[in-house]
Parts: structure tokens; sequence; C-alpha cells
């Protein structure tokens, strides 16, 4: 499975140093954008996109955010060359399809060196480990409003009690979305969990079929939702017409 299109976003503070991590798609090799989930973005942040050993300053477009299907992208910088990697091969999906999601997550090893290590030149404590999980298709085009997913629901009403009012637009958006594939995957815990998010959901043949976005149940940590890919495809071409019109 080729998967020189996976990319791992790390958020940095005013240092320069990592402060989070997530995972990325890139879409489009041209032009050097890649897609994430909106509730990762740190906006304000400076941010590294890493595509294989390679690490490139990179920016979220604010004029790039699609909050309803929880969608962000982010442009590498100049030195971007695109050789480097392809764009990922897309299919279109259907229930009961076989699914893999590769993704990246924080994890505590003193002895790993890897990307983070071998980048920042620190001894800190976390590194980036590989992860995957499998699962299959068990709905296509549904919304989490529909599904009446109680997690969701209580994490948005617990959001509402601390005045978080952003968050809350950001999660009743994410709950009235309705073109959501809906997931069943096994062998997770709660820190795989909360590592995909932004990771690609590819078919048997290894072609992306969706962008993972969240897991919808707290207890058994079976069931989550992707956005298609037709969705990540149709920000990209809205955000380079977009820039094109501004220099016609």
């Amino acid at each position: 499975m080729n998967l020189n299109y996976q990319a791992i976003i790390v958020n940095e503070d005013d240092r320069g140093l990592p402060i989070g991590q997530g995972n990325g798609i890139l879409m489009d090799s041209v032009r050097g954008i890649v897609s994430t989930v909106a509730h990762g973005v740190k906006r304000g942040s400076k941010c590294k996109v890493f595509l294989g050993d390679r690490a490139y300053n990179a920016a979220f477009q604010n004029d790039a955010i699609d909050w309803r299907m929880d969608m962000a992208l982010v442009t590498l910088d100049d030195t971007w060359d695109e050789p480097l990697a392809s764009s990922p091969a897309t299919a279109d999906s259907r229930d009961g399809d076989e699914i893999i999601i590769p993704g990246f997550l924080p994890c505590e090893n003193s002895e790993a060196k890897g990307i983070l290590r071998s980048y920042y030149n620190l001894n800190i404590s976390k590194e980036i480990c590989p992860v995957s999980v499998a699962g299959k298709i068990v709905a296509m085009h549904e919304s989490l409003a529909r599904m009446g997913v109680d997690a969701f629901l209580n994490e948005i009403a617990d959001l509402e009690q601390t005045k978080n009012s952003l968050s809350v637009s950001i999660e009743k958006n994410r709950l009235f979305y309705d073109d959501y594939i809906i997931l069943e995957i096994g062998g997770l815990d709660k820190q795989i969990a909360t590592g995909l998010s932004g990771s690609p959901v590819v078919d048997v043949k290894g072609e992306i079929i969706g962008i993972f976005s969240i897991m919808l149940n707290d207890d058994n940590l079976n069931m989550g939702a992707a956005i298609p890919i037709a969705e990540a495809k149709r920000l990209v071409t809205e955000f380079v017409d977009g820039q094109q019109e501004k220099f016609d």
C-alpha cells in the first residue's frame, strides 16, 4: 500500500517547539495542499508538515476551513518539491466495504527516535508512532443527528455549560452535516481513537474513500465517522479557484 501522500501536521508554539500533532493527506502535489480536520486547527499557531522524512513550513488557510464538514486545508511553503510525493488515488465506496485507517499518534516511548526527535533534536517525552486499524462501512450519507449519537450530544451539552461558544458551534455544525460515512472499527483504545483524526480511510486497494473525523461512542469505541473524499476534493478545487481569482 503506497502511503507517500500521508502527512503529519505538528503545531508549534512561539519558540518553534511542538505542542500538538494531527494527521493529514497531500491532496494536491503540484500546489502542496494538505487536507486535515477542522477541529484540529489551532488558530494563530505555527505549523510544520512532515511528508516522509522531510519537514515543511506550512500555514492553515482561513478561507479554506469548512466547519460544517470538519475540513481544513494547509498549504506548504515554497520549499515544497513536487516529485517528493504524488497525490493519492481516490475511489467511491458502498455499504459493507472493508477499510483500513492508517495514522500516527503521540506515544510515550523514551527509546524511540522518530520524526519529532530527529527534527527538533529534543529529549521530549512523546514521539510519533504509526498505527493502523481495520473495519468496514456500515452506512453512507448519514448525519450524526439522524443517528442520535448520545456521546456527541453529551459533548455538546458539556461545552455549552463551559460557555465555549466556538467549540459548541463546531460540534453543532458536525452534528448536522449529512454526508458522513459511518464505520465499524475494531481494535481501538482511547489513545488510538483520539489519534486518528485527519487520517485517510482507504479501501483494500489502498485508494482513499474518506478522511477520518471522529469516534462516535466512548464506551465500546467501535464506531466512527469519515468525510467522503469527494468533499475534500471539492474544498481544494474551491480554494484553488478562489486563489486564481485573486490574481486575475
